[in-house]
């Protein structure tokens, strides 16, 4: 089951279900695989499949790029894009002024 608290978010497609996480090593393997800085990704299906790819890789190492876009295919180019709007809310919370913890969009 996927811990929100630590980023995590789950998803079923193919009868399969993945976690999914915008850790540091996915941050740092997104930056890789697009040559951009994460803080400077524009949305794009190029964008959208590479950042769902690194998100996968440290539940799913073996998924590639390629059965990424596979997984978005089974999704529906919506539900992917939705998706991977809750990996960076998740990845990048907003702070509560009224609070020292950190709160979700």
């Amino acid at each position: 089951m996927a811990n929100p608290h630590k980023g995590e978010v789950e998803f079923s497609a193919g009868g399969k279900t993945y976690k999914a996480v915008l850790n540091t090593n996915a941050m740092a393997a997104l930056e890789k695989e697009l040559g951009q800085r994460v803080h400077s990704l524009e949305n794009s299906l190029t964008t959208t499949r590479a950042v769902l790819w690194a998100s996968l890789r440290k539940h799913h190492a073996d998924v590639t790029l390629e059965a990424t876009g596979d997984l978005m295919d089974e999704l529906g180019f919506f539900k992917a894009g939705d998706l991977v709007r809750d990996i960076f809310t998740l990845a990048f919370p907003v702070a509560d002024p009224l609070s020292d913890k950190p709160t979700s969009h």
